[in-house]
């Protein structure tokens, strides 16, 4: 549903290489030695163990000022767009996240600060309607760790209409996912009640009262 929306509301736009919706950054692991590079609550440091919501509001870990300013880590604005590129999650799942705080990255991530005219909300909703189809094209696993094919994923392309279309597509994707995250967290409360009804009376069936 969330791609036949797109494809209406997208049917004259141009298409664009996700390379060119603006600049992508890396990271690294600053060293584990310098204890200083991490005895602070400075600046968050986005790793993949973050990626398991569709918008990031904090990380786990955190970075000092020193780590940014001796290292070659990269401070990255917020409400960038950010996608997992190294982990063996990729064998069941592609995470892409709007990350919205300021991050750093560790090397295993990906992240892409739009350009003016393009919304980042809009590539990451558009991004996790096409998740399976981007992960099936675009991960390789024949390695001991599963990666993303950065080339080919970066010149993927997408619709991009003008902004304010880009925004209007955005709200309707993300109260679409929202609505559909409700909907199945129901279904499966509901699941879990009918197993333990079935269990309970099932267990009533076959406990037998001792025989004096």
């Amino acid at each position: 549903h969330r791609l036949l929306l797109i494809a209406e509301a997208t049917k004259d736009a141009p298409l664009v290489r996700l390379r060119d919706l603006g600049t992508w950054h890396g990271g690294i692991t600053p060293s584990k030695k310098r204890m200083d590079f991490w005895n602070s609550p400075d600046i968050r440091w986005l790793t993949p163990k973050d990626m398991s919501s569709e918008a990031v509001v904090s990380t786990i870990d955190h970075v000092s000022h020193q780590a940014l300013t001796e290292t070659t880590l990269k401070q990255i604005p917020e409400n960038c767009v950010a996608f997992v590129f190294r982990s063996n999650i990729l064998r069941r799942k592609l995470p892409i996240a709007i990350v919205q705080p300021s991050v750093t990255l560790n090397q295993d991530m990906r992240a892409l600060v739009t350009c003016d005219d393009v919304s980042a909300n809009y590539v990451a909703e558009v991004c996790l309607a096409q998740q399976d189809f981007l992960r099936s094209r675009f991960v390789r696993t024949d390695g001991s760790m599963a990666a993303v094919e950065s080339k080919a994923l970066f010149n993927h392309k997408i619709p991009v209409p003008p902004l304010r279309k880009q925004e209007q597509i955005a709200d309707q994707l993300a109260t679409f996912r929202s609505a559909s995250t409700d909907l199945t967290s129901s279904l499966s409360a509901e699941i879990e009640a009918r197993r333990k009804q079935y269990e309970y009376y099932r267990d009533r069936l076959l406990t037998f009262p001792d025989k004096k």
